[in-house]
């Protein structure tokens, strides 16, 4: 059943580190990471995602890829390498990554594209570069809880306070600007650019991840994932705020 696909879940933090991965090396030609899980009967979450190197003579690291999973298998015991995520990548050199680490793939791995800037769905996933198309979902999941008591073994509670306190502000002053979104939408008095200012900040919004916005939850994942989403999520909430003040 390990290669058959019957339901994938994606954290929305994961998402959201494409994303800021993105803004950050803008001027690269292709960005490439590594997505970090677990597999049991045909269930796939997409825990954590990390990048990793393409050589500039050609081809990928696959030690310093190891080297990435064995970190992770440090907090979450079961986890291993489910798939890759690219984003302006050739076919040619997505087909050269699954192929250079095809020994530490399960069997019908998951290709995550972003494609930021295009007509296309932001992220669409597919069963490795050749297969079909994988209907995904985005839900915050407590794993197991080792992994705080780690972090903080290694950096000290204090980091995991200020990780997860920013991010959970962040997220709550989005959560409020959707609450206004809302309102506008459910009005029978808006008017036609409140209501497209409204869908472009749930537009804006959306890739985090429905569940983990409403709920305004957060948990170590934040900590596992860097420092670097902090800045990504408040950097969303700033363009939710734009779409809503009509300047984007």
């Amino acid at each position: 059943m390990e290669g058959v696909h019957n339901t994938v879940n994606f954290h929305p933090l994961v998402l959201l580190h494409a994303s800021a991965n993105n803004n950050r090396n803008a001027s690269k030609a292709a960005l490439f990471s590594v997505l970090i899980g677990t597999i049991s009967h045909g269930y796939i979450d997409v825990l954590s995602s990390s990048d990793i190197i393409e050589k500039k003579e050609g081809g990928f690291d696959t030690a310093y890829t190891a080297k990435k999973l064995s970190h992770h298998k440090e907090t979450i015991g079961r986890a291993r390498i489910v798939g890759f995520c690219t984003a302006r990548a050739s076919s040619e050199t997505v087909a050269a990554l699954f192929h250079a680490h095809n020994d530490m793939l399960p069997p019908n791995p998951l290709w995550l594209q972003y494609n930021p800037g295009s007509n296309e769905e932001l992220f669409a996933c597919y069963a490795g570069p050749q297969g079909g198309a994988v209907p995904f979902t985005t839900a915050a999941k407590p794993i197991e809880r080792i992994a705080v008591d780690h972090v903080q073994l290694q950096s000290g509670g204090d980091v995991v306070a200020v990780h997860t306190n920013a991010l959970t502000s962040a997220i709550s002053e989005l959560k409020k600007t959707l609450e206004d979104a809302r309102r506008v939408l459910v009005s029978p008095a808006k008017t036609v650019e409140e209501t497209a200012r409204a869908r472009r900040i749930v537009a804006a919004a959306l890739f985090i991840g429905k569940p983990h916005i409403l709920t305004g939850r957060t948990d170590y994942e934040t900590v596992l994932q860097g420092a670097s989403l902090v800045p990504a999520a408040q950097e969303v909430m700033t363009k939710v705020k734009l779409a809503w003040a009509g300047k984007d």
